[in-house]
């Protein structure tokens, strides 16, 4: 489920801005002038943003696993990020369940205008409340549901903000914020530019003699970075690398982000350890999957045990008539 692009992580979306944007504007005019860059490097960035972009799978599949609950009389409703599984491609492409039916398709399409004028609304200077375009984008999915005839509801809902189908539910403000998080505009208008570093002037050529040795080396260094060179490593040493993210422990540790803010009092340690192996377990078939049927009924099964242990730890004053995050 990508961010930018449906395969590309925000934080790697974020290190690759920083870098394009030092590489290709150098020193820029002013501060609101890198704002407006970043925000357009974000939105151009985002595959699925333009009218005629098809919608990814994933993203679809994101939306559910984001929003869709089980309502449990005794603890009312528990995140069932597995349901995301059981998208199927319908009328209006995208959807998730049958007799009627949230169309994600629409939903994400109608989202994308939207999105598309708060980052034109943020590149003038006019960005809007982050909360408020989640309200608005929740608004749109009363009116993305169909029938068992493929025929569009007027207006459908069970709640604020809450799509019922049958014992299931689309919490609309969770699928709202994570399509803003998908398109990278909540990264882009929290994105702040590193300032300009401050390159200390080194002594002209000629006055280096006059230094000891080591302090001859280190001028004729500062000299290079002042210069744009790079300094040559020195015999017997390696220039210090850095290392490359673990994707699976990347999304282990999004994932259990993602469980421990859908639970109101937090959870126990012993529950956090029982959450991160399960999803340990998870990580290899969500970033890097099979396809194969055996390992489909494994990711439902672990999928199932993690939505146990979230309704495990969630509290029980979540009443569904008053949810609207």
């Amino acid at each position: 489920m990508g961010r930018c692009s449906t395969r590309t992580t925000l934080s790697d979306a974020v290190q690759a801005a920083t870098l394009a944007i030092h590489e290709t504007g150098g020193s820029m005019a002013s501060s609101k002038q890198k704002r407006r860059e970043t925000l357009a490097w974000f939105r151009d960035r985002c595959e699925w943003l333009p009218d005629d972009a098809p919608v990814p799978v994933e993203l679809a599949r994101g939306v559910v696993a984001a929003s869709d609950h089980w309502f449990q009389k005794s603890a009312g409703p528990v995140a069932t990020p597995g349901q995301a599984q059981h998208v199927t491609w319908g009328a209006y492409g995208w959807r998730i369940y049958s007799a009627n039916s949230f169309e994600i398709s629409l939903f994400i399409k109608r989202a994308s205008k939207m999105i598309l004028r708060a980052y034109q609304d943020a590149i003038s200077g006019r960005p809007p409340k982050t909360e408020d375009l989640v309200v608005k984008i929740a608004s749109l999915a009363h009116v993305c549901v169909s029938n068992f005839e493929d025929k569009m509801f007027d207006y459908y809902e069970h709640g604020r903000f809450i799509l019922a189908f049958g014992s299931h539910a689309i919490f609309a403000k969770h699928a709202a914020r994570h399509l803003l998080e998908q398109s990278g505009y909540v990264q882009a208008l929290n994105y702040k530019p590193r300032p300009p570093r401050n390159t200390p002037t080194p002594l002209p050529e000629q006055d280096l003699s006059v230094l000891p040795k080591h302090l001859q080396d280190r001028a004729r260094e500062l000299r290079a970075q002042a210069a744009g060179d790079t300094p040559p490593v020195q015999a017997g040493k390696q220039a210090p690398q850095r290392p490359t993210p673990d994707p699976l422990r990347r999304w282990v540790k999004l994932a259990i982000k993602d469980a421990r803010r859908k639970v109101p009092n937090g959870v126990t340690k012993g529950q956090q350890a029982a959450l991160r192996e399960l999803l340990t377990q998870l990580a290899p078939m969500m970033v890097h999957p099979q396809g194969t049927a055996e390992e489909a009924r494994e990711r439902d099964r672990l999928w199932d045990q993690v939505a146990s242990l979230i309704n495990e730890a969630s509290s029980d004053d979540l009443a569904p008539a008053h949810e609207d995050s």
